[in-house]
């Protein structure tokens, strides 16, 4: 099981906790060593060695906690990405598919008209949450609009004027629930008829 990203901010603030309790530790010896210093003219040969061998551990200990913490928060920023990425891509395509389906975009258009919107779509913030939108507009405000127009290729329902090259305008052909292909479709809007 992956640890959460509260547990693994947690252990981070522990660290930074950690690192923050020995750097104050390593500035209280270095000032009881200064008072001592100050007390007593002469230095204590033995109690100069002790101290500089606490602050050497101390320093070692920070140096080790410090690689630990690197390490850590380049993982975590490394899963976060990961999951990020993943999530952004999970509100696209899910966000898009639904509001397609939603508008009426046949299954069988459905990969063609994702991959056509997709990169137009981003992933925001808003006041509940993220969500997907194209432009300014969300998903279930854009697509109905976009299926009114150049979308109105991917539904079953057939449109009910084709526009030809030369400016003429002619009746769609009517057919059952049975989705025509794109070729058919767009053989229609190009035979100059």
């Amino acid at each position: 099981m992956e640890p959460k990203v509260e547990e693994l901010q947690s252990e981070i603030e522990e660290l930074k906790n950690g690192i923050e309790a020995l750097t104050a530790k390593n500035k209280a010896l270095i000032s009881e060593k200064r008072k001592l210093q100050a007390k007593y003219q002469e230095i204590d040969v033995e109690q100069y060695s002790k101290l500089l061998d606490e602050n050497e551990a101390l320093k070692a200990t920070l140096e080790k906690t410090q690689k630990q913490y690197k390490a850590e928060t380049e993982k975590l920023a490394s899963e976060l990405k990961a999951k990020d990425s993943y999530l952004q891509k999970t509100i696209l395509e899910d966000g898009l598919s639904s509001a397609l389906l939603k508008a009426g975009v046949h299954e069988k258009y459905l990969k063609a008209s994702l991959a056509l919107l997709k990169n137009e779509a981003k992933v925001t913030q808003g006041e509940n949450g993220y969500k997907a939108v194209i432009g300014d507009k969300d998903l279930n405000e854009f697509i109905p609009e976009w299926i009114k127009g150049e979308g109105q290729i991917f539904t079953l329902r057939n449109p009910e004027t084709t526009f030809t090259p030369n400016g003429g305008a002619k009746e769609a052909p009517k057919k059952d629930d049975e989705p025509q292909s794109i070729k058919e479709m767009l053989s229609g809007m190009f035979d100059g008829k």
